[in-house]
C-alpha cells in the first residue's frame, strides 16, 4: 500500500471534516422536513374529519332534517352559510 504524503493526508481530513458538517447539516434539515410533515400529516386527518362531518351535515341537511343539528340556526339559514365557510376553509386546505 502507498504511503499517503502529509499534506494529501491533511487534505483529505479537511475534506472528511467538511463532508461531515455538510451531512450533519442535511440530517438537520431532514429532521426539520420530518416535523413539517407529521404537523401537516395532523392537520390532514383533522381536515378529512371535519370534511366527513360536513357531508353528514349535508345529508342530513338534503333528508329534510338539518333542524336536528341546527336548531333554530337552520331557520334562518344559518347553518348552510356555515358549513359553505368551513367547505370553503377544507378547499383551502387541500
Amino acid at each position: 500500500m502507498d504511503a499517503v504524503e502529509p499534506h494529501d493526508e491533511q487534505a483529505l481530513r479537511a475534506r472528511l471534516e467538511q463532508a461531515n458538517e455538510n451531512l450533519d447539516g442535511l440530517v438537520q434539515d431532514l429532521h426539520a422536513v420530518d416535523d413539517k410533515l407529521e404537523a401537516l400529516s395532523r392537520d390532514r386527518h383533522q381536515y378529512r374529519l371535519l370534511d366527513q362531518v360536513c357531508g353528514a351535515l349535508e345529508e342530513l341537511s338534503g333528508l329534510g332534517a338539518g333542524g336536528l343539528f341546527w336548531d333554530a340556526r337552520a331557520a334562518g339559514g344559518d347553518g348552510d352559510e356555515h358549513l359553505r365557510l368551513v367547505r370553503g376553509r377544507v378547499d383551502v386546505f387541500q
